[in-house]
């Protein structure tokens, strides 16, 4: 088992050597305990502390001490990384069960509640790129971030606005799995083709956006990801802003088994037919009825899309129908005050009671 260290990842002769050994080469992240949770840098001590100290004659006679020093370093010797304790099971479950309670505590802070966390607490995360079959079996990018640890945790699929698959959603998503949520954000534009986010935008804007049947095939596909991994609890929320939140309320109308929706600003829901086209063909309120989740709403006064006139229509929607939902305004903002790195847009007292609104919500119908 060795890290991305250059010394192993350029470096022919060990993994030839690994071979010669019989051993199975796997490579994993510096600094992550694994196997089991119980490894840790495994390179640097391997050379330090057994291979330079130790005279080999034959490969068989180094074959033959391996498996007690692998049991030792996975076992016994202490690691700095879990406090200068031995990575023993009940090590390893007592920190993870730790990490589980902060989890459930972050995500389930009540609304003004101050998040309080230990400082000798295990807190990771896991983000990256993956590939997840979509709409039509298309195959398309996602970027999934989730808490480590066995958990059960619950998932949501973060809708990406109108600008694109950006770097403001990735940081989101990694803020999700940090409240202790398995999140993915598709890309939604992943057939408009790669490049610069904004580039990749302007030309999927160009070629009328993304296609509605699209979208909710590839948030299915999100869903089946999500719920595949181990840690998950099965239960799924949506998360969109600008079109992202058009995006959540028309797949929480299409699909079965989402749990919670959370509509931030997001425009068109509530349209006439002169603003129909053919990738966007029906409005997402006139699907209303068949929605079973409950929504948040956020919003703010000064918008444009959506007008206080289109949110008081879907306001009236919902309540007509009987369905669960929370609306919140927001008299001073206006079209993406959460966005911290557009000034003109961000609003910090809106942003700061709108995120403890979303964490309170998710946390009563996702927990």
């Amino acid at each position: 088992m060795t890290d991305s260290h250059w010394s192993y990842t350029q470096s022919q002769g060990v993994a030839e050597e690994l071979v010669s050994l019989g051993a199975e080469h796997i490579t994993i992240r510096p600094h992550c305990p694994w196997r089991n949770g119980k490894v840790e840098r495994s390179n640097r001590t391997l050379h330090i502390e057994w291979a330079y100290r130790q005279v080999f004659t034959s490969h068989q006679q180094r074959s033959d001490v391996l498996p007690a020093r692998l049991d030792y370093y996975n076992d016994q010797r202490r690691h700095s990384s879990l406090g200068g304790r031995p990575p023993d099971q009940p090590t390893v479950t007592n920190l993870m069960a730790e990490y589980n309670q902060q989890a459930v505590r972050t995500a389930g802070a009540e609304e003004g509640e101050a998040e309080m966390f230990q400082t000798d607490s295990y807190e990771g995360l896991l983000a990256e790129t993956v590939v997840v079959t979509g709409a039509g079996g298309d195959l398309i990018h996602a970027y999934h971030a989730r808490p480590l640890g066995p958990g059960p945790f619950p998932g949501v699929v973060l809708f990406h606005h109108r600008p694109g698959w950006d770097a403001w959603y990735r940081a989101t998503t990694r803020l999700f799995a940090a409240h202790g949520y398995g999140a993915i954000s598709p890309d939604l534009y992943c057939r408009f083709g790669h490049g610069e986010p904004d580039d990749v935008a302007a030309k999927a804007r160009a070629e009328g956006g993304a296609v509605d049947d699209q979208v909710v095939g590839d948030a299915e596909g999100c869903m089946r990801h999500l719920r595949a991994h181990p840690s998950s609890n099965g239960k799924i929320g949506l998360f969109g802003t600008c079109s992202g939140g058009r995006h959540a309320y028309l797949t929480a109308c299409r699909l079965d088994g989402i749990a919670a929706v959370v509509d931030c600003w997001g425009g068109n829901i509530v349209v006439g037919d002169d603003a129909l086209t053919a990738a966007q063909p029906v409005a997402p309120a006139d699907l209303s009825e068949d929605l079973d989740a409950p929504v948040l709403g956020l919003f703010g006064d000064e918008d444009r899309n959506p007008t206080r006139a289109d949110v008081d229509a879907l306001e009236e929607i919902l309540r007509r129908l009987g369905k669960p939902y929370e609306f919140h305004r927001y008299p001073e903002a206006g079209h993406g005050f959460f966005y911290h790195d557009r000034p003109s847009a961000y609003r910090a007292e809106a942003a700061v009671d709108g995120w403890s609104k979303v964490w309170s919500f998710l946390a009563r119908h996702l927990s």
